[in-house]
C-alpha cells in the first residue's frame, strides 16, 4: 500500500534530566539504522525541563515500527518525563491513528500546502 510521509513534534516536560538522556541515547542507538526513518532530533532546554523531539518517516508503517522498537522504553521515559504534545503531520493511517490513541495530547494537522524535497 502506498502511504505518505509522516512527521511528528513531540513535547516532553523533564523532571530528570540526569536520568531521561541516557534514554534518549537509548532510542537513538536502537533507531539509528532503521529504514524508513528519515530524521530521528531530540532537544532539550534545560533550564526550562522542556524536551521537543522531531521524527519524520517516510510512511505511517515506519512510525509504527519505531514505536514497536521502543515500546519496552516508554515507561522508563515516562518515570523521568511528562509527554505533553505529539503533532502529527502529514496522513496517517487507521492503524497509526489507533496505535497513537494511547498517548494522550496527540494532534493531528493535515496536509494543506507544500512539496517535499528528496533526502540526499
Amino acid at each position: 500500500m502506498d502511504q505518505d510521509p509522516i512527521s511528528a513534534i513531540s513535547r516532553l516536560r523533564v523532571h530528570d534530566v540526569a536520568r531521561y538522556t541516557p534514554l534518549a541515547d537509548e532510542c537513538v542507538e536502537r533507531l539509528s539504522g532503521m529504514a524508513g526513518l528519515l530524521t530521528y532530533e531530540w532537544f532539550l532546554d534545560e533550564t526550562e525541563s522542556v524536551s521537543r523531539f522531531l521524527e519524520c518517516f517516510d510512511s505511517s508503517d515506519s512510525m509504527l515500527e519505531h514505536m514497536r522498537r521502543l515500546d519496552d522504553v516508554y515507561p522508563r521515559v515516562y518515570e523521568v518525563a511528562t509527554l505533553e504534545v505529539v503533532d502529527v503531520f502529514g496522513e496517517p493511517s487507521d492503524e497509526l491513528r489507533e496505535a497513537l490513541g494511547d498517548f494522550e495530547g496527540v494532534r493531528y494537522w493535515g496536509t494543506a500546502r507544500g512539496f517535499e524535497r528528496g533526502w540526499g
